[in-house]
């Protein structure tokens, strides 16, 4: 594993603990991207059970800032930040327009 990805695991880590202090509902986090060919390929899902939560989530704005100063907490490549994508998604969403499967939801 490189320093990069033990950084986007630790990131993927704090939000996780961040978002929960925010929701009733709880969530996971996963991340995919092409961070090897250069670090700005990078998008964090997080993932809850309804969409009702996911807007609250997205319209919350002090959620949205403490998100974003996690990829300065854990020194993630300066030039790369702004790029990553950090976004949140709902599994009723997931289950209605994928059958449940996130990964063809998200691609």
């Amino acid at each position: 594993m490189t320093k990069l990805d033990k950084k986007i695991y630790a990131i993927e880590t704090d939000i996780q603990i961040a978002v929960k202090a925010f929701s009733v509902e709880g969530c996971w986090v996963t991340h995919y991207g092409a961070t090897e060919i250069d670090p700005k390929y990078l998008v964090y899902k997080v993932c809850v059970k309804s969409s009702s939560e996911k807007y609250k989530l997205q319209q919350n704005q002090q959620l949205i800032e403490s998100l974003r100063t996690l990829l300065v907490k854990h020194h993630y490549p300066s030039k790369a930040r702004a790029a990553v994508t950090i976004s949140f998604d709902a599994q009723d969403c997931i289950d209605q327009a994928s059958q449940g499967n996130a990964w063809h939801h998200w691609r």
